[in-house]
């Protein structure tokens, strides 16, 4: 019992922990960005701003994230349209719109597609496979298609061969060995995190690899 009240103790602490530094972090961000607002030169006041926008932005993503790995949340769930969780995936990724054209394309149906969401973490699971896919792949390219249901997000790269474990058990080994693994680049925290959103959706990430473009996807239709 009291390995257990340590252990519980010890958890209550890195969350009290993690919740300070991010609060701490809020302020000078804010300070930062006021400042910028003052700088005369056009360009560098708006990189300035946007560079902390951005920094605000993670502090953000790592409060949700905070919550969801203590399993400290209340969903929220709502009918979305599928074009507005992407929508709130694109405004956390913060890129420009010459940015946006050159690294991104979707293709959506014309009638809008709806599914129950909590609009604080899928959009950030839709995120991560976007920047995933841009970080990673041989061009920086994604493409976004909704087809039948199912939500896919494709970019072009090299194979993974340790993208699943021994019991072709997805993104679980990836996460594991992210920093042993090289060959994943970086993704697997990301991964991880991306599932596990899915998971309390009650929706499943999949994975296929096909002539050389990775593809993840999701069936938003339920069974």
């Amino acid at each position: 019992m009291k390995n257990l009240n340590n252990s519980a103790a010890a958890s209550d602490f890195r969350t009290l922990f993690t919740r300070a530094i991010m609060h701490e972090l809020k302020t000078p961000i804010g300070k930062g960005r006021i400042i910028a607002e003052m700088i005369d030169d056009d360009i560098n006041r708006h990189r300035l701003i946007n560079v902390f926008r951005r920094l605000d932005g993670l502090v953000d993503e790592f409060a949700k994230i905070e919550r969801l790995t203590a399993q400290n949340y209340e969903m929220n769930i709502k009918k979305c349209s599928i074009k507005k969780i992407l929508n709130a995936s694109f405004d956390i990724l913060m890129l420009e719109p010459e940015q946006f054209k050159q690294k991104i394309g979707v293709k959506l149906p014309s009638k809008n597609a709806y599914i129950d969401a909590d609009l604080d973490f899928l959009p950030l699971a839709f995120k991560n496979l976007i920047d995933n896919a841009i970080k990673y792949g041989n061009d920086g390219y994604v493409s976004i298609t909704l087809e039948r249901g199912v939500l896919s997000f494709c970019n072009k790269g090299e194979v993974l061969h340790k993208l699943f474990d021994k019991n072709r058990e997805p993104f679980v080994h990836s996460y594991k060995s992210d920093k042993k693994d090289k060959t994943l680049g970086g993704m697997g925290l990301g991964l991880y995190i991306t599932d596990n959103i899915f998971k309390i959706h009650g929706l499943k990430l999949e994975y296929e690899y096909t002539n050389g473009y990775h593809r993840f996807f999701v069936n938003l239709i339920a069974p």
